[in-house]
């Protein structure tokens, strides 16, 4: 639905979802919801800039860093890596907020991160 569709992106953002998702990503413990979310933070945040910024004041990054870094129910750290790596691409703010959470380790592995097969698929 928002996967490369910029104006069902920002429907989205407006409609008030981002805010939702991020508290459903942050509570969620069942892996096929903390899946779903985080999938659809990355489709929802691929080139948009203002979507990125929206999921930033929202606490998205806070809970993206917990599930990356395992501290978290999510069984697919690389989806959020993926997340995380959509979200600073482009956004100097949000790179400098991963980095102030996880240092240049974490930042490493975001930059590395792969778009995931269901992430770009939609799929789970």
């Amino acid at each position: 639905m928002a996967a490369g569709n910029k104006p069902n992106q920002d429907a989205m953002r407006v409609a008030g979802a981002v805010p939702q998702l991020v508290d459903v990503m942050g509570h969620a413990t069942d892996k096929n919801t903390v899946q779903a979310t985080l999938c659809t933070v990355f489709h929802l945040a691929q080139n948009n800039t203002a979507n990125k910024d929206a999921f930033k004041a929202a606490g998205a990054i806070e809970i993206l860093v917990k599930h990356a870094t395992k501290q978290s129910a999510n069984k697919n750290p690389e989806i959020a890596l993926c997340a995380l790596h959509v979200l600073i691409d482009g956004h100097p703010e949000n790179k400098a907020k991963v980095e102030s959470l996880g240092g240049d380790h974490l930042l490493q592995m975001v930059a590395e991160a792969e778009p995931h097969t269901t992430v770009t698929s939609g799929d789970g």
